[in-house]
């Protein structure tokens, strides 16, 4: 049975996140030339003394910015989250950073980005991650217009087993958005982003607002105290109904018209059926005491309908779990089309409270 994940029960506890971090010592200053001139440079950068070489920036955040790096020895590309330490606030850096970088390194699963190593210079820390080549779900459903819904039954399942290794070791990621799901060559789920993640008891509430306005829960836009599961599983409702329709459910002009909108009725496309709308519906319930759970979700109809074929001579247990951990080796969906002028958008991230 493919195993669904791994992680240190024992290590995930609220009291500390004490995060794996290797502190390493630059290297002398030496001359090399450019451009015709002479320039002060580190001998052997911090990552070269694990074997990677950064490359070409590839994406970028408020304190961060991301390079691609390749591993010439075990010939592999890897994502690297440098963060400059002088430009984050010491409050950011330990509330947030040291927490996203233990709470990553607790979890090895197919559809969780995965952390290699976690390298502290003088100037910067930098994070070594897994690299997702063909982007993220916010780019392919763009690109696409609309996903039919067998692929994104796919991937939704994919993203589902993720959050539910998440939610089972008391995780909740606060932040589930199109953008923070990545994808693989084979075009397969790598949940990421662990900025606002935390360790949540069945007891404690959260108070920080946090995530993007057109994924959150109204009981965040209200300013009230929220259950991060039930958050999480709203993001999942407004995810499912992007990938459908290149856009999402609530009008979102400003954060007040968006939360108006949560109460009135969601349309759907011609195309979707019954079984999936009921799903989105239920998810998306503004009264948190009748919005569905993870559980209900997983056992729902429209994601207990068949996905593939699985040959009778594999050796597969029947626990769906497991088949949902099975990597596709298909090619990236066909569905194809032109751009579409809806696309799915994500609104700024705010800190109001820190919690």
């Amino acid at each position: 049975m493919a195993a669904l994940a791994c992680y240190d029960k024992a290590a995930l506890t609220p009291s500390a996140y004490k995060a794996k971090i290797i502190s390493v010592a630059a290297g002398p200053l030496v001359l090399k030339r450019k451009n015709h001139s002479w320039r002060p440079v580190r001998e052997n950068a911090p990552l070269e003394k694990f074997g990677y070489i950064l490359g070409e920036r590839i994406g970028e955040g408020p304190y961060s910015k991301i390079q691609l790096a390749y591993n010439p020895k075990e010939e592999e590309h890897a994502a690297v989250k440098v963060i400059t330490k002088d430009k984050i606030p010491r409050k950011i850096f330990e509330k947030f950073i040291k927490r996203e970088i233990y709470i990553m390194q607790q979890f090895q699963h197919p559809h969780i980005i995965g952390v290699n190593e976690v390298v502290e210079s003088k100037n910067h820390i930098y994070i070594v991650m897994e690299y997702a080549q063909n982007g993220d779900l916010l780019q392919y459903v763009n690109q696409a217009g609309v996903l039919p819904e067998a692929e994104a039954r796919r991937l939704f399942r994919q993203i589902i087993a993720a959050v539910k290794v998440l939610h089972e070791a008391k995780v909740v990621h606060r932040d589930i958005k199109l953008d923070n799901i990545l994808l693989d060559e084979d075009n397969n789920v790598k949940l990421a982003d662990f900025g606002f993640a935390r360790l949540q008891y069945s007891y404690e509430l959260s108070k920080t607002f946090c995530g993007s306005y057109a994924y959150a829960a109204p009981e965040i836009l209200d300013g009230e105290d929220y259950d991060g599961k039930l958050a999480d599983v709203w993001s999942l409702g407004v995810c499912l109904y992007g990938m459908l329709h290149g856009r999402v459910p609530f009008h979102e002009e400003d954060v007040d018209i968006l939360r108006q909108s949560m109460d009135g009725e969601i349309h759907f496309n011609a195309g979707v059926t019954k079984e999936c709308s009921d799903l989105i519906r239920s998810m998306l319930r503004v009264d948190r005491s009748q919005r569905v759970s993870l559980a209900d979700i997983v056992a729902s109809p429209w994601m207990t309908m068949p996905l593939v074929t699985i040959p009778e001579d594999d050796d597969h247990d029947d626990d769906l779990d497991s088949t949902w951990s099975i990597i596709s080796r298909r090619e990236p969906s066909e569905a194809s089309g032109s751009v579409s002028n809806s696309t799915v958008s994500s609104q700024g991230v705010r800190i109001v409270e820190v919690n």
